[in-house]
C-alpha cells in the first residue's frame, strides 16, 4: 500500500477507534488515543473519512447564501487568528468539557433536538440490510417537524 493511503487509513482508524497503531520493522504497537476531530469537506461528504456526524451549511436565500460565503471564504490576508492565549483558553475549555458530567432533561431535549432538526438537514443513514435506521430523536424530530409543516 502508498504511504499516502497508509496514512489516511491510520487517521480513519484513530478517527473511528481512538486508536494509533504503529508500525515498526519487527513489532507493531498500539496506542489509546483522546482526540476530537473535525473534518471539513466542500461536498456533502468527506472523500477520505468517514464521519459519525454530517453537517452541511446551507443557507435559507439567496443573500444568506452570499453571506455564508464571504463569513466562511476569505482571502488568506483577511484571515485573522486569535491570540495564543485565546487558543489556550479554547483549548482548556474543551479539555474541562470532557472531563465534566452533563445531564439534559427529557424536555430541554425535545426542544433542543426540535431546533436542531428545524436548522439543518437530516441525513438518514442505511445499515447493511438496505432498510431505513433512524434513532428516536430522529423519528422525534421528523413528526415535530410534519406537525409544523402541515
Amino acid at each position: 500500500m502508498i504511504i499516502g493511503l497508509k496514512n489516511l487509513d491510520a487517521l480513519q482508524n484513530a478517527i473511528s477507534t481512538q486508536t494509533l497503531v504503529c508500525l515498526f520493522p519487527y513489532s507493531s504497537f498500539s496506542f489509546h488515543l483522546d482526540l476530537n476531530f473535525l473534518v471539513l469537506a466542500q461536498g456533502r461528504k468527506s472523500p477520505f473519512f468517514t464521519t459519525d456526524i454530517s453537517i452541511p451549511l446551507r443557507a435559507s436565500n439567496t443573500a444568506d447564501a452570499t453571506k455564508l460565503r464571504q463569513m466562511l471564504y476569505k482571502a488568506e490576508t483577511e484571515v485573522r487568528l486569535p491570540s495564543k492565549s485565546t487558543l489556550e483558553s479554547f483549548r482548556w475549555y474543551i479539555q474541562q468539557a470532557k472531563r465534566t458530567k452533563v445531564s439534559v432533561g427529557a424536555e430541554i431535549a425535545k426542544v433542543c433536538t426540535i431546533h436542531l432538526c428545524a436548522r439543518y438537514v437530516i441525513e438518514v443513514t442505511h445499515d447493511s440490510t438496505s432498510r431505513t435506521s433512524l434513532s428516536e430523536s430522529d423519528r422525534l424530530c421528523l413528526s415535530e417537524r410534519g406537525k409544523g409543516e402541515a
